[in-house]
C-alpha cells in the first residue's frame, strides 16, 4: 500500500489557474506530486501516525505557499489537507482522515505555472507574522496601513529594532523604509485603517498608496530571499 497524504491546491481568488497546472517537490522524507488542484505526497521516510507525517510534511508546503507570493507579490495558492493513508503500527489495514474543502473562484491574473518549491521550509516568528499581515491584507481581512505598519515594526524587530540595520540587512533601499515609517505612522486615514489625529482625517493619495503596497511587496520578497540564502 501506498503510503500518503492527500492535499487539496486551493488556487486565491487573485489568479485564473490554467490547467492542467503540475509541479513536483522531492524531498528525502517525501515527494509532492502536483497536478491541477490535487497535490499526492508519498512517504518515503517512516512516520508512525498521521500527525507526525503531516508535521514534517507541512513545514515545506507552507514555505512554498510563501515563496509563491513573494514571487508575484499576491498569495497564490494553499495546500488543504485531505486525507492520510498511513499503515497502523504493528500491521494492519492503513486508515483515511479526509476534511472537508472550500474551493475558491478565481478570478484574476492568470496563472500558467506553479512557481518553483524552495528547498527547506522557511522558520522563523518574524517571517511567519509578516506573512500573515500580508496574506490578510491581500485578502482583504486587514487595511492596508496597519499591515505595512506592522510589517515594517516586525522587520526592524528582527534586526533589534534598527531601521537602518534592517534595510542593510535585508538588502532594502533605506530612503523607501523611511517613507514607509512615515506615511504609516503620519497619514491618518479612517479607510485604509490608521489612527485620525484632530478632527480632520486625510485621505492617502493615490501616489502615497502605491509607494506603500510597493514596498510592502517588497519587504516580503526580501524576507523569503533572506530566509532561503
Amino acid at each position: 500500500m501506498t503510503v500518503s497524504l492527500s492535499y487539496t491546491i486551493e488556487y486565491s481568488d487573485f489568479f485564473i489557474p490554467e490547467y492542467p497546472l503540475t509541479g513536483e517537490l522531492a524531498t528525502d522524507g517525501f515527494v509532492a506530486r502536483l497536478s491541477g488542484t490535487d497535490a499526492e505526497v508519498e512517504l518515503l521516510a517512516a512516520f508512525a501516525t498521521q500527525e507526525e507525517a503531516r508535521q514534517f510534511v507541512e513545514p515545506y508546503l507552507h514555505a512554498w505557499e510563501m515563496a509563491a507570493a513573494a514571487l508575484r507579490g499576491w498569495p497564490v495558492f494553499r495546500f488543504r489537507f485531505r486525507a492520510a493513508q498511513i499503515p497502523r503500527v504493528g500491521g494492519g489495514p492503513g486508515f483515511t482522515a479526509t476534511m472537508e474543502i472550500r474551493m475558491s473562484a478565481a478570478l484574476a491574473f492568470k496563472l500558467d505555472a506553479l512557481p518553483p518549491p524552495p528547498a527547506r521550509p522557511l522558520y522563523g516568528p518574524w517571517i511567519d507574522a509578516i506573512w500573515e499581515h500580508f496574506r490578510s491584507y491581500r485578502e482583504g481581512r486587514q487595511a492596508l496601513l496597519p499591515t505595512a505598519y506592522m510589517c515594517l515594526s516586525l522587520l526592524e524587530a528582527s534586526v533589534s529594532g534598527d531601521r537602518r540595520k534592517a534595510a542593510e540587512f535585508y538588502g532594502l533601499e533605506k530612503k523607501a523604509l523611511a517613507e514607509l515609517g512615515k506615511l504609516t505612522s503620519a497619514v491618518p486615514d479612517p479607510q485604509k485603517g490608521r489612527k485620525i489625529v484632530g478632527t480632520r482625517p486625510a485621505e492617502l493619495t493615490p501616489e502615497q498608496e502605491k509607494t506603500i503596497e510597493g514596498t510592502l511587496v517588497d519587504i516580503v520578497r526580501a524576507v523569503v530571499r533572506k530566509e532561503l540564502e
